[in-house]
């Protein structure tokens, strides 16, 4: 029998796994190795950690707390023997997809799969608004360092940000770093009093520590 390399760890969490047992060596076979377990908690002191886990509709309720703390996706199976009872609540929260009771080995690979996309391009995104975010942050803070010292100066905002960017720039210090010390130095010396470019770039000189 031919594995394939860099096999997919799937855990299988399920009420009757039975199916997938029967396709597990055909799994394999395809990349996809099955570890099952009737206690999701067994499953997180391995060394190598599952890619991805398939948790029973029935269990799902019961091991949300879980499910959130790993920080692994997961697909929910069995969602059509539920009889049209409504799905428990935490189905839809952050599960990357279904698989349905007794599933062909196709059913399996197609669902793992497209769920590890999808999971790879909301974390994508994910990180993406984390970024913005960030950035957003970052200038509101620069923002506000070159408006104090337009107050304090009677320069433009234009001449401030020079002498900012290029100190910030000779002390390797990124512009977020560099405002944050021009805004704890000016509230710390409130009466500070500066009158030219000149005078601007040397306070920021002795105000802006050097990148260690």
């Amino acid at each position: 029998m031919a594995i394939k390399e860099n096999l997919v760890r799937v855990c299988v969490y399920d009420v009757d796994a039975t199916v997938f047992q029967d396709s597990q060596e055909e799994l394999l076979t395809l990349g996809y190795q099955l570890s099952f377990y009737n206690d999701l908690e067994a499953s997180m002191p391995e060394a190598i950690k599952p890619d991805v886990y398939i948790v029973d509709v029935a269990k799902l309720d019961a091991s949300k707390a879980l499910l959130e703390s790993i920080d692994k996706p997961y697909l929910v199976s069995g969602i059509n023997f539920l009889d049209n009872s409504p799905a428990p609540s935490s189905a839809l929260d952050n599960s990357v997809g279904f698989i349905n009771g007794h599933p062909s080995v196709t059913d399996i690979c197609v669902n793992i799969r497209l769920g590890l996309l999808w999971y790879k391009e909301r974390e994508h995104f994910s990180r993406r608004g984390q970024d913005i975010d960030e950035k957003i942050r970052n200038n509101r803070m620069t923002g506000v360092a070159v408006g104090m010292l337009m107050q304090k100066t009677g320069l433009t905002e234009e001449d401030v940000l020079t002498c900012l960017k290029s100190t910030s720039r000779n002390k390797q210090r990124r512009m977020v770093d560099a405002s944050c010390a021009v805004i704890e130095q000016i509230h710390k010396s409130k009466d500070t009093s500066l009158n030219s470019s000149a005078e601007l770039s040397a306070w920021l000189d002795s105000t802006i520590s050097h990148r260690t």
